[in-house]
């Protein structure tokens, strides 16, 4: 029984390891760009400053030139040109571990139940108390499942290879579209490209270096976030406490978010809706079973053949659950 629970926890840790960084990525990006108005104009400047942005903008610029297609456009293509070269092999590569880590449950099952035979063998020898037995069980499972991972491939480090990546890549990319907008003070944009972005929008948001008049690029935003992070915590049947309070938590600052981008330039906000649109098209896409073979994601016993549905009926099964808990 005690190994069935150590089981139990390891592979519910892999899990909330690995998923809540997916439903954690955009919210948490969007929350550094509020933070980082808040930390004073000097240390934006000097960010904003860099090589690396600076770089970021010659990108625009060029693919711009070179194409000769409208800003929202060039904003558009190129934020889904950047993610699906860099974020979904990353994405892909983590649902592969996903897998993995679900196939080696039976194994590590095995190991730790071999670790708590000798463990309360050993204890026993020695005399030691019940709860140092446990103590030491505890101990020995958590290090016996690190090596079980690390030997196959499964590091923990390996799970934060996506918001590495994808979070800088964030940060540069809008403050180089911040730059280029006018909206950093103190800092001088290009008059030329300032003067084509103020006229090269699309439908209500003709003019990209001021806030979205009719608000609907941080609704597109709140709304691509919001089912995103409903989607990642529907993915675990059984939530911690700890998990319902992040998934709350991420509600709120997707919200305030919104609220932070309906004041900065549309071409801000187009980056932020257009990557948030593509990481749900993404998630959506991965859970498709035909996809996942297409990908050589391996199939496992949790995954399901029709995925949507499932995850609408656990919604059903906890909003039930919520509404006989206020009766």
């Amino acid at each position: 029984k005690m190994a069935t629970i150590i089981s139990q926890k390891a592979y519910s840790y892999a899990l909330r390891k690995i998923f809540s960084i997916r439903s954690c990525s955009y919210a948490t990006m969007n929350h550094l760009a509020a933070a980082s108005s808040d930390t004073g104009p000097s240390f934006i400047s000097s960010l904003a400053s860099t090589h690396i942005v600076h770089s970021a903008e010659t990108l625009f610029c060029s693919i711009h030139n070179s194409l000769h297609l409208p800003w929202w456009a060039v904003i558009m293509g190129t934020t889904f040109a950047l993610r699906t070269a860099t974020t979904l092999p990353l994405a892909v590569h983590q649902a592969k571990m996903v897998t993995r880590v679900e196939s080696l449950m039976p194994l590590l099952k095995e190991m730790q139940e071999a670790v708590m035979h000798r463990v309360v063998v050993q204890c026993r020898k020695e005399g030691l108390p019940v709860d140092e037995a446990n103590r030491r069980i505890r101990r020995e499972a958590k290090k016996a499942t690190h090596q079980l991972y690390f030997y196959h491939g499964c590091h923990p480090l390996k799970m934060f290879l996506l918001p590495w990546i994808q979070l800088p890549m964030w940060l540069v990319l809008s403050l180089a579209l911040r730059n280029m907008s006018g909206a950093l003070p103190g800092h001088q944009a290009d008059e030329a490209v300032l003067s084509e972005l103020s006229m090269q929008g699309m439908l209500w948001f003709q003019d990209l270096t001021i806030a979205d008049p009719c608000f609907v690029l941080p609704c597109i935003l709140v709304m691509t976030n919001i089912l995103n992070i409903e989607m990642n915590a529907l993915r675990l049947r059984v939530q911690t406490t700890r998990q319902i309070y992040m998934t709350k938590f991420l509600r709120y600052l997707t919200v305030l978010m919104g609220v932070v981008a309906s004041q900065l330039p549309s071409a801000m906000s187009l980056y932020w809706a257009a990557s948030s649109s593509y990481g749900l098209i993404q998630n959506c896409c991965l859970k498709l079973p035909k996809v996942r073979r297409w990908l050589n994601i391996p199939k496992t016993p949790s995954e399901s053949d029709t995925p949507f549905k499932t995850l609408f009926k656990t919604w059903q099964d906890r909003t039930k659950n919520f509404i006989k808990l206020q009766k």
